[in-house]
């Protein structure tokens, strides 16, 4: 559970609060004996810890499950829209589940190929394509390939835009033609989620300590 004093924090600056978490990373290093000085901004090298990035991808992950499992309120809209904004709330939720993903296995090829390696090959990285981030570190099934290809979809555009904006409207189609053809259920989308990121987890942490 998160402390009041954080959340009290939050409340009384949200924006200075969220633009110090470097700070608060410094702090945690220098506890466990690593000397960082504080009073310089980091490199980029230097934001390239593993750690730094599974943590930012529990927190999306968070934030998606307390979406999904709370009833949102849009009695500002009219009632005849309350089932559009409810798919564009969930599909919200599924870009921060997808946005997660990326981060942990993004700090998995940090984590196996080294800052240096990793720095020099940054801009192949640039792209939210899950299945070929994945498939770089774990074998996936057929199913399990769909279900990142949708995942992607929403992170490119759809929990964000109502319209891509750049002519691929039928994407939407081919997404919901690739989601029934898969049977893919919510359960599965979790099931999946929970064993790719268990053992990008277990990688990251394993080779940190």
């Amino acid at each position: 559970m998160v402390k009041n004093t954080e959340v009290d924090k939050f409340e009384s600056d949200p924006f200075g609060y969220c633009s110090t978490v470097w700070h608060e990373w410094v702090n945690v290093q220098m506890r466990a004996g690593h000397h960082v000085n504080l009073e310089k901004s980091p490199t980029s090298e230097e934001l390239k810890n593993p750690i730094f990035w599974i943590c930012q991808a529990n927190s999306l992950s968070e934030s998606a499950k307390i979406l999904i499992r709370t009833t949102p309120d849009f009695s500002s809209m009219p009632k005849s829209m309350y089932s559009i904004c409810y798919r564009q709330y969930m599909a919200s939720a599924l870009m921060m589940l997808g946005y997660s993903l990326e981060l942990m296995f993004k700090g998995l090829s940090i984590q196996q190929f080294g800052v240096e390696t990793y720095t020099k090959n940054e801009r192949k990285y640039f792209s939210h394509k899950l299945p070929w981030l994945v498939r770089q570190h774990i074998q996936i099934t057929a199913k399990e390939e769909a279900i990142l290809k949708c995942l992607t979809h929403f992170l490119y555009w759809a929990g964000r835009y109502p319209d891509h904006g750049t002519g691929k409207e039928s994407e939407l189609e081919d997404i919901f033609k690739l989601s029934e053809s898969n049977q893919i259920s919510m359960k599965e989308l979790s099931a999946t989620l929970d064993r790719l990121v268990k053992f990008a987890t277990g990688k990251i942490i394993s080779s940190s300590q």
